[in-house]
């Protein structure tokens, strides 16, 4: 895709994982290899909520954002799902409605000098 791998790729495998425990079967399942490289860059995978009705839908959009296909538009931190996710798991045990829980509040994206990259000369 001629973009540098960065640590957002973590996340969208941490997606596919989610996506696979949730439905019951990964997000693309072309058995062509080139295919399945293919769907992975290109395609968005049905939703989740198609394959497993049962699932919240601030859950399944979560799912989605982390298989987004542009690194820009799935999490940028770790940090950031993890508050998410700790702010719907609260929402359930007080039966609060999920919908009212707005994700992405805390989603910052990581400095350079958090990375470990450097900026100028080191």
């Amino acid at each position: 895709m001629n973009r540098p791998v960065d640590y957002r790729t973590d996340l969208y495998s941490l997606g596919a994982t989610l996506y696979a425990l949730a439905t019951g079967g990964p997000p693309f399942t072309d058995s062509d290899t080139l295919s399945l490289i293919h769907a992975h860059l290109a395609r968005t995978p049905a939703p989740p909520g198609e394959r497993a009705p049962w699932l919240p839908p601030r859950v399944a959009e979560l799912i989605l954002t982390l298989l987004a296909k542009e690194p820009d538009d799935r999490y940028q931190s770790a940090a950031g799902l993890a508050h998410d996710l700790h702010r719907l798991r609260t929402a359930l045990t007080m039966h609060q409605p999920l919908g009212a829980v707005r994700l992405r509040e805390r989603d910052l994206p990581l400095t350079p000098w958090r990375t470990g990259r450097c900026v100028v000369a080191c």
